[in-house]
């Protein structure tokens, strides 16, 4: 019998994956030197199935694949019937021949599948579905795929040359790619329960690639290599508060892909209490909005004055103690993930208007003298006098720096005084005391004044003895006079 009509000599199609493309979600590899289809010999019964071996061929490992491959039969010749030889991966033994089919082995379904496979174009064509679990991994130049060539009886000579191999133009490669699917690129973020620890963002992927993080275009974090599929890195705090956008990307090779997620540091601090910026009472209530779970610390100048944490979104303290004069508070936010904001306010406590002299409008005052009004208030702020009727009678009275002001009213006359006195007038901060009934007294307490301590809040000496001085009007006494008998 004649080799080409009894025996012939078929080609074993070398499969060139000419792209390792790893396609999303997990990157990409690209085989840097595809290889062109090689040709072999194999000697074929015709009339019969002939097993023939597809090699895969490519330079880089891969693993976690999942791919489908699309193989052609020689011209003349037709894929046989699928079964549990052709539904499988195959590998050869290192440094044999492998297209001698003899040097195969059929690998455990444990980590490598071939399933789906169906014959299409009159079963000229052979597409299965290859896949890895488990940490599979395809290594270069021991895979294949086993198929069953049916060569009729009457098989042509007119498909081999002279060298008894096939001339058919569709000996060409396996059309595939390969993706990653059993590490998936993925990507959440977490916050440690130490809010002043930054964030942290991780997640899988591909091992070898390496990850950057993006947000706003820019480069937040990384690079970092996944290793064992696993990655994490650390976000700055220089990203800022709010919500964030997060792009992660994964280059394996030649190839990138991306996932993105979202961080939300939270609300920054605002202080939405005080409203007014001056105040009278020593006793402040600061408030306001913020991040949940965030520390806040209230502070003037260096000196802290209030701790604590933001609950849902709401924090606030009443600040006690605060003395005469301009008050600057910042409120340092520190959010979860260690992002810091602040906010200010100052405010300016003011001292209330009061009338010490006269200390008693009842006692009245002498008819037809001066008297001079006194009391309390802001150092530097003006006092209008006004009776009730709205007459202004002195509106240039001003508080001195100790705190006192006065005013002398030249001639009392006989007139029974209603006055109001007003820190302030026609601003917000108008504050106002008040005497009422305030007449001629024929015979009116005198007033007397305390000289000595000349300042009662320089103190004395401690157990020794202290002289109190002090001024009153002088009272004439009249003499009685005894008349005399004429002698």
């Amino acid at each position: 019998m004649r080799k080409h009509l009894s025996t012939l000599t078929a080609v074993a199609v070398t499969a060139t994956i000419a792209s390792l493309a790893v396609s999303a979600p997990a990157g990409a590899v690209t085989d840097p030197a595809p290889r062109a289809a090689d040709t072999q010999s194999f000697d074929v019964a015709p009339g019969r199935s002939n097993i023939v071996p597809f090699v895969f061929s490519f330079s880089t490992p891969v693993g976690n694949v999942d791919t489908v491959a699309t193989m052609n039969a020689p011209l003349g010749t037709t894929f046989g019937t699928l079964d549990s030889l052709t539904t499988s991966l195959w590998t050869y033994k290192a440094g044999t021949d492998p297209y001698a089919v003899g040097n195969w082995s059929q690998l455990p379904a444990t980590y490598h599948q071939v399933k789906d496979c169906v014959r299409l174009d009159s079963n000229t064509r052979l597409q299965c579905r290859l896949t890895t679990t488990n940490g599979g991994q395809l290594t270069p130049g021991s895979l294949g795929f086993m198929a069953r060539i049916d060569v009729p009886s009457a098989y042509s000579t007119d498909v081999v040359d002279a060298s008894g191999s096939f001339t058919d133009s569709r000996l060409g490669p396996i059309d595939t790619s390969i993706k990653s699917t059993g590490a998936p690129l993925t990507a959440a973020v977490s916050f440690d329960a130490d809010v002043t620890r930054p964030a942290t963002i991780s997640g899988t992927g591909v091992d070898g690639g390496s990850i950057v993080v993006r947000a706003a275009g820019a480069n937040v974090a990384g690079p970092i290599e996944v290793t064992g599929g696993k990655w994490s890195l650390a976000l700055p705090t220089s990203i800022g508060s709010g919500s964030h956008d997060l792009v992660v990307e994964q280059t394996v090779g030649a190839e990138t892909t991306t996932v993105t997620t979202t961080v939300d540091f939270g609300a920054p601090v605002k202080i939405t209490a005080p409203t007014e910026t001056d105040i009278q009472s020593s006793t402040l209530r600061i408030a306001g909005t913020g991040a949940n779970k965030a520390a806040v610390v209230i502070r003037e100048g260096s000196t802290p004055l209030f701790q604590g944490t933001v609950v849902g979104a709401s924090w606030g303290t009443n600040l006690a103690g605060i003395a005469v004069g301009t008050h600057t508070y910042t409120v340092e936010q520190t959010a979860p993930g260690g992002v810091k904001t602040e906010d200010h306010v100052t405010v300016k406590r003011t001292s209330a208007v009061t009338v010490t002299s006269p200390a008693d409008p009842k006692l009245g005052y002498i008819a037809n003298a001066p008297f001079t009004f006194r009391g309390t208030g802001t150092p530097g702020h003006v006092i209008t006098i006004q009776n009730i009727q709205g007459t202004v009678l002195a509106n240039n009275v001003v508080v001195q720096s100790n705190g006192e002001w006065e005013w002398l009213r030249p001639n009392m006359r006989t007139s029974v005084y209603n006055l109001d006195f007003i820190q302030d007038k026609g601003t917000a901060n108008t504050q106002t005391a008040s005497i009422r009934g305030f007449g001629p007294n024929a015979t009116p307490s005198p007033v007397i004044t305390v000289t000595n301590p000349a300042d009662p809040s320089v103190g004395y000496v401690a157990n020794t003895s202290f002289t109190f001085r002090g001024k009153a009007p002088r009272v004439r006494r009249s003499r009685s006079r005894t008349a005399r008998a004429p002698s």
